[in-house]
């Protein structure tokens, strides 16, 4: 079975949404980043507020120091993010690349992942450690935390069932 398809980076932000659901460790980061660090803020400057009012200067100045520095955390994460994803995308491919079409051959001796111009990976089955599916994008895990990824949904259904026995007949389930 050969797929063709061109990388785009909504695919690109779907392979990293999938990759972080896969462990819980990943999903506590996501949230000690996103949650937990702005409600500490608030709850420093409501402190500080408090502090203030009842006149306890020197609590009012840790509160708003801490409070004010995890603002800017709060603040700054989310755009620091995206400009990660932006120049993790941009890094696949040579900035002179302008084609973007990549391939991945997938039968029961191997697997070749191909970008014209940038890389050919050859993997046989047993270097595959899992893979992770959804209906936006596959993930087909060489490592931990490196991973081949191509999208669902340019998949027909008779492919999707194709991959699905490829998957069960060759991937071998590690006991943790």
């Amino acid at each position: 079975m050969q797929v063709t398809y061109k990388l785009t980076l909504a695919d690109y932000k779907a392979a990293l949404r999938l990759h972080r659901r896969q462990k819980l460790i990943r999903r506590a980061g996501f949230f000690f980043w996103y949650v937990a660090i702005p409600g500490s803020s608030a709850v420093a400057l409501i402190a500080a507020v408090v502090f203030s009012t009842t006149g306890q200067t020197e609590w009012f100045a840790r509160c708003l120091g801490v409070g004010v520095g995890l603002l800017w955390l709060s603040i700054t994460m989310p755009f620091a993010r995206m400009f990660t994803i932006r120049k993790g995308f941009r890094r696949i491919f040579p900035q002179s690349a302008t084609n973007r079409t990549c391939t991945i051959d997938i039968t029961d001796d191997r697997i070749i992942s191909g970008m014209p111009g940038v890389s050919e990976g050859k993997f046989f089955w047993p270097a595959i450690v899992a893979f992770a599916q959804d209906e936006k994008i596959t993930l087909l895990y060489i490592d931990k935390n490196r991973f081949l990824l191509f999208p669902t949904y340019s998949l027909s259904p008779l492919q999707r069932s194709e991959l699905s026995a490829m998957f069960d007949k060759h991937l071998v389930r590690k006991q943790p």
